[in-house]
């Protein structure tokens, strides 16, 4: 058990001078996938360790709900939406704030949204009623 990379000791002293979960995967010679990572922060989380000093990267942080908000009062799609908080409007992004929109429990002017964006790959729609939906136009 001692060259687990999950002990008290190994954690202990790879924590506070990690900067980020990946850094701390590296450090402890861990494949940088999903259940190792969720593994290690559980075992963190179980030792006490204090992580506040890691880098967040959460595109949570970086679109507020607040913006997310007033974007969505003066757009009538979720393109548009993407695109007056200044992103890209990729799918990934698409997705992502429209889940952002979903949680937050926004809800737009309309009934219905127009379509969205051409050539994205995809169409996004609103329903006033029923939170963000994403269905294929006709």
């Amino acid at each position: 058990m001692g060259d687990s990379p999950y002990t008290r000791e190994r954690l202990a002293e790879a924590v506070p001078v990690s900067t980020n979960w990946t850094d701390l995967m590296r450090r402890l010679g861990l494949p940088e996938n999903g259940g190792r990572r969720r593994t290690l922060q559980q075992r963190v989380a179980e030792f006490g360790l204090d992580t506040s000093h890691f880098k967040q990267r959460s595109p949570w942080k970086k679109y507020p709900d607040s913006a997310i908000a007033a974007a969505v009062k003066t757009s009538g799609s979720l393109c548009e939406v993407v695109t007056a908080l200044g992103a890209p409007p990729a799918s990934g992004t698409l997705s992502h704030i429209g889940r952002r929109i979903a949680a937050a429990g926004i809800d737009g002017p309309a009934p219905r949204w127009r379509a969205c964006c051409e050539g994205v790959g995809s169409t996004h729609r609103i329903s006033a009623t029923r939170a963000w939906r994403y269905p294929k136009m006709p």
